[in-house]
């Protein structure tokens, strides 16, 4: 083993004992504390250079979430079952598509979750309706489930002219999933609209599990929404997003200091300069020890573009909070669960049906572009996808890609404090 020399060892001791090497190591011991931090902190994000793949898409809170799903099923499936239903006004109309898939059936959870934990007064504020989109709708296991007629407002299947039927039977046996998705979205948001006085109306897809407090959550940012019809971030919206994916919010060309990272570095570099000189110029007992010219070089050429690097590395996710609600107007992924206001319903379903086949979101995202609307979201999904077996013949690594990252590390227990406290600002 070749040990350094004597001048060597001299050298580095000195420099260790100097302002400079105090600096640096310094420097060294904090950046490499943050890097083995980060691997504990920081990995949920899928962009930060902490991310991991261990256990992001275990399932953790949506087990519990889904254990309280069956409790409420089995209380729902009880012949006395005597459950709150929609008032005659009721806020919100919930309305869910479901087709009987060749192996796992999702639904039934889906609609667990969705009214396990509510109090009276919140389930009183939403009307829940199921469309079986089966053209025989017989052949869905949870096709008139007592614990189903128990629990929501209405349930049915096509209520159309054998014409209509037909094509419709055309499109199921093609497995013509943009045309017949499509149809049943347009046909969710035209029952609430017919059968309902719900100023707004929530589509929700049938393979997802939904956190305690989301009702709340949601119309807290609703009011809010309609409070500030002036802000500028709210004008014009057309829907309200309870469900992202992380996957596609990532640093890119809007956020300009990542996007210039050369710009950023120098900016940091002469500012930190500049600043400390100033420091130098004003306390002159420091000219000779930590702000003599090689420890200001070494804190404007290592320590300051390291911690700039670093920054980046965490992650957008981890780093920029998105308040109770933001905008998603680049980036917003999937129809998991959308909130549509009722003002807005008339100008979807005919652009909807004008283009007649597509990905649903996709075409929203298409309509909010060329018509100038906002994109809103929560700040953080109350809602996960946890359909592993797709109902559109999807490739198993595109439904992982619908994925909540933040979801998983719910506290149960904060959760229902947050409720509670939510449910008694609301009034």
């Amino acid at each position: 083993m070749l040990l350094p020399s004597k001048r060597t060892q001299f050298i580095v001791r000195q420099l260790l004992k100097s302002h400079v090497g105090i600096i640096l190591s310094l420097t060294t011991i904090v950046w490499l504390s943050i890097l083995v931090i980060g691997k504990w902190y920081f990995w949920r994000d899928p962009h930060s250079a902490f991310f991991s793949l261990n256990h992001i898409y275990d399932f953790i809170y949506s087990d519990y979430r889904r254990s309280e799903a069956n409790e409420f099923i089995t209380k729902a499936s009880r012949p006395n079952a005597n459950l709150t239903k929609a008032s005659k006004n009721p806020e919100i109309c919930v309305a869910v598509a479901t087709v009987k898939r060749q192996n796992t059936q999702y639904v039934d959870i889906a609609i667990g979750s969705l009214l396990e934990g509510l109090t009276e007064s919140e389930r009183e504020r939403i009307y829940v309706h199921v469309l079986f989109a089966d053209t025989h709708p017989e052949v869905h296991p949870s096709w008139k489930e007592q614990w189903l007629v128990n629990a929501i407002d209405s349930a049915a299947g096509y209520n159309v002219s054998s014409g209509e039927l037909e094509r419709l039977r055309k499109w199921e046996k093609g497995r013509e999933f943009g045309k017949k998705g499509l149809y049943d979205y347009t046909a969710l948001i035209s029952f609430c609209h017919h059968y309902t006085t719900a100023p707004y109306t929530l589509i929700l897809e049938d393979d997802i599990i939904l956190a305690d407090s989301w009702l709340v959550k949601t119309l807290h940012a609703l009011r809010k929404i309609e409070s500030q019809p002036q802000n500028p971030k709210f004008h014009n919206w057309l829907y309200l997003r309870l469900f992202f994916t992380e996957t596609l919010l990532l640093w890119g060309e809007r956020d300009f200091f990542y996007h210039h990272l050369a710009l950023t570095l120098f900016l940091a570099i002469s500012s930190s300069l500049i600043i400390l000189l100033l420091v130098r110029y004003k306390f002159k007992t420091l000219r000779k020890t930590y702000l003599s010219n090689y420890s200001i070089l070494s804190v404007c050429l290592i320590t300051v573009p390291a911690f700039t690097v670093m920054f980046f590395m965490i992650g957008k996710n981890n780093l920029i909070p998105k308040g109770e609600i933001f905008n998603l107007n680049i980036g917003g992924c999937c129809s998991q669960a959308l909130v549509f206001p009722r003002g807005k319903v008339g100008e979807i379903t005919g652009f909807l049906r004008e283009k007649g086949e597509g990905q649903t979101d996709s075409l929203l995202e298409q309509m909010a572009d060329e018509r100038g609307m906002e994109r809103l979201a929560l700040g953080r999904s109350v809602v996960q996808h946890v359909g592993r077996e797709s109902s559109r013949d999807n490739a198993n690594d595109q439904t992982l890609s619908m994925w909540a990252f933040y979801f998983e590390a719910y506290n149960p227990k904060k959760l229902a404090k947050e409720h509670k406290e939510l449910l008694k600002a609301l009034g």
